[in-house]
């Protein structure tokens, strides 16, 4: 079966983290929602979503196909439902189009409302703003536990470390752990394939700890934190999400924030969390251009992919640093930065950023491809934030 997870307008939400790639390739626990959908119905999934990225993914295949709407969460009561369908039948919950079977293309996922026959639903589980990424993340970790391939650590993998807690730890192959504190009473900790966890580091379950990831001495890691692939962390990071590619290696504090791929903050950049009144938090939404009401008390930084910044930067609440923005300065950043930012008041370059892109790409054993330079000159030519 052709299987497609598409993007509605619930994308848009998710400015800049989405801005240079799909929805479906944001992390969320311990897989990207792509990875999720493909272990709930062992299928591969392709991926229909701006045209503008498009160029990302491979096509769909002609013929039937199955579309599920990326920013669903799968459960396996949904999986059920999902699988009884028959073509030209779709599930709906309000005015999410869930998923639906086809015989026939449907580029413009509008159009299938005149062809399928849809079941309502009550309820779905899914992700409409950024700040639902942290407060499902830790949730998402215990219940993707059943589906990742790392196995229970044994005594022996643990000799020298210290585990406190119910829960368990779990390890892929070649984890390194050294003097490590797991602390497991709230959730797994879970230490994927590769990974290097240096002497001195605390984890306070549940925490996924992604592939080839190297987690640095005395580094301070709290429940609902997920780190991705080829990250490099350190300092203290609370409820958090890193996707791919990006570090934070030092001293400094980031908690109820999400970092795109290929970022780095340098030594002690911190990210406020909470405002001095401990009012609500108010985070600007690209799509509306216009601050909005997040109902959080606690809510950091959002920041897009191939974004730096300079040592001692200072993030307040609520921050929202667009795609390829460079900041050097020491003061309080604003609470919006605009893509391709130098500084506060100046625009990269492209030819210098995608020079720095494919340096840091290097440095992560990844290739700066020509797809991602494209995706970037549309933004800048564009001047989509």
């Amino acid at each position: 079966m052709n299987a497609i997870l598409f993007d509605d307008d619930t994308r848009d939400n998710f400015l800049p983290l989405t801005a240079t790639k799909a929805l479906s390739d944001l992390r969320l626990g311990i897989f990207t929602l792509r990875e999720k959908w493909e272990r709930y119905l062992h299928l591969p999934f392709a991926v229909r979503t701006s045209d503008y990225l498009q160029e990302k993914y491979a096509p769909a295949q002609e013929g039937f196909y199955l579309a599920v709407n990326s920013s669903v969460l799968p459960t396996a009561l949904l999986r059920e439902k999902i699988k009884a369908l028959l073509p030209e039948q779709g599930l709906r919950c309000g005015d999410c189009i869930v998923a639906f079977k086809s015989k026939q293309a449907i580029d413009n996922v509008l159009n299938c409302e005149i062809l399928i026959d849809f079941t309502e639903l009550e309820t779905v589980e899914r992700i409409e703003h950024m700040w639902d990424l942290f407060l499902k993340n830790a949730a998402q970790i215990k219940s993707d536990v059943a589906l990742q391939h790392c196995k229970k650590a044994n005594a022996q993998q643990l000799a020298s470390c210290f585990v406190y807690g119910g829960d368990a730890v779990y390890f892929g192959e070649g984890v390194q752990a050294q003097g490590v504190f797991f602390n497991c009473a709230d959730g797994p900790v879970v230490i994927d394939d590769g990974a290097m966890l240096m002497e001195g580091a605390m984890l306070r379950g549940p925490v996924y700890i992604g592939k080839d990831s190297t987690v640095k001495m005395g580094a301070k890691i709290y429940g609902g934190t997920t780190i991705g692939a080829k990250c490099t962390v350190g300092g203290e990071i609370k409820n958090s999400i890193f996707n791919d590619c990006s570090n934070k290696g030092h001293d400094g504090y980031m908690g109820n924030s999400v970092l795109g791929s290929f970022c780095n903050l340098g030594a002690d950049t911190n990210a406020s969390n909470m405002k001095n009144t401990l009012g609500e938090i108010k985070v600007w939404n690209m799509k509306i251009s216009e601050m909005q009401a997040s109902g959080q008390n606690f809510c950091g930084v959002f920041m897009g992919d191939y974004c730096r910044t300079a040592i001692s930067t200072r993030l307040t609440c609520g921050t929202v640093i667009a795609v390829a923005c460079h900041i050097f300065e020491h003061g309080a950043v604003p609470v919006f930065l605009p893509s391709f930012s130098y500084g506060l008041n100046a625009q990269m370059k492209m030819d210098h950023l995608h020079l720095a892109n494919s340096r840091f790409a290097s440095l992560k054993g990844e290739k700066y491809s020509a797809a991602e330079k494209n995706i970037l000159n549309h933004l800048f030519e564009s001047k989509t934030e």
